[in-house]
């Protein structure tokens, strides 16, 4: 697999205290970044994006596919987050 221990090391060492950084299936992350607007969570992809490519476990290229969802206060939905982040991948 693409996503290495090393890889996932890599990525939650960008991130800040407060996110979360984790492996949701085999080739896939999810990043939950607390009190993020979409516009910087669109600035943490791309730098997903080049943490990806540079890695040494990537041999060629490889592929990475964003979805954002966002929840406002009090939307206490626990699922709900993640299939809205999936569902807006797969609809680019």
């Amino acid at each position: 697999s693409v996503l290495t221990q090393d890889t996932m090391a890599r990525l939650r060492k960008h991130m800040r205290a407060s996110d979360l950084v984790g492996m949701l299936s085999e080739g896939e992350i999810g990043l939950l970044l607390h009190g993020t607007p979409v516009t910087q969570a669109s600035l943490v992809a791309s730098r997903v994006r080049e943490i990806m490519q540079e890695s040494d476990a990537v041999v060629g290229s490889i592929g990475v596919a964003v979805g954002f969802a966002s929840r406002s206060p009090g939307d206490h939905k626990p699922g709900s987050i993640l299939r809205d982040a999936r569902d807006a991948v797969s609809a680019v």
